[in-house]
Formats: structure tokens, sequence, C-alpha cells
């Protein structure tokens, strides 16, 4: 772990639990949901499990963003589920008429999404 955006101070590592998992000889998998890799370069939102110092991933695997280089060499992030998308931090009312991206390059998602934490901040959100 590199950076906190938001949230309060953590260590160097954390514990994040995913679904799936093996018990004895029996596994289980979800479909389509590739597990967390150590060396990994990634954005993930988390939530903390309750009366614990452990966390999970918000939304399933919905708060989960790879940092991968693009064909040109470019730093994207991309969305960890097929079909997902980063949508333009604009209004809602602006999305109907904005064509989603399924990718987004590194530097402008992290200015959205500072940009929407400073808002959230300012609005009193959590």
């Amino acid at each position: 772990m590199t950076k906190v955006l938001k949230g309060g101070e953590i260590g160097k590592s954390i514990t994040i639990h995913e679904l799936g998992g093996t018990v004895g000889q029996t596994s289980m998998e979800i479909d389509g949901v590739q597990r967390l890799q150590r060396n990994q370069r990634l954005i993930l939102f988390l939530q903390k499990i309750p009366n614990s110092d452990q966390y999970m991933i918000h939304s399933f695997t919905l708060g989960k963003f790879y940092i991968v280089q693009d064909s040109t060499g470019a730093t994207i992030v991309q969305s960890a589920i097929e079909g997902t998308i980063v949508v333009p931090s604009q209004s809602r009312a602006a999305h109907a008429e904005t064509q989603p991206l399924k990718q987004k390059p590194y530097d402008q998602f992290i200015t959205d999404l500072h940009s929407v934490l400073k808002s959230q901040q300012a609005g009193g959100e959590e």
C-alpha cells in the first residue's frame, strides 16, 4: 500500500477479505472475479469490516480498479469487472449525454477522485 486518499491513518499493510476461498477440499470462486495478487497496482475503494481491523472491497469488486500501461505506454485506470465503466466526473444529468469510458488516464482518474472527495468534505458527506 502506498497511499490513503480518504479515511484515517492505517499501517503499511492491511487485511482485505474477498468472497470465495477454500476450506478443506471445498473451494468457491466467483466467475469472472480475479483475486488480489501481490505487487498489483490497484486503486481500491474499501470499507471497514465492523468490529475488526480488516477491510473488504466496497460493493463486491466494483470498488477495484487496475493501474496498468496501455499499448502506448500511458498509465491508465480500468475497472476490474468486464462491463463496468469509469464515469467522467460530471453531474448525473450530464452522464446521460456522456459516453462512459471503460478506462481513464491515471492522472485524470486521480484528479477526478480528489475533486469528488473535496466536494464531499465541503458538503459534510462521509
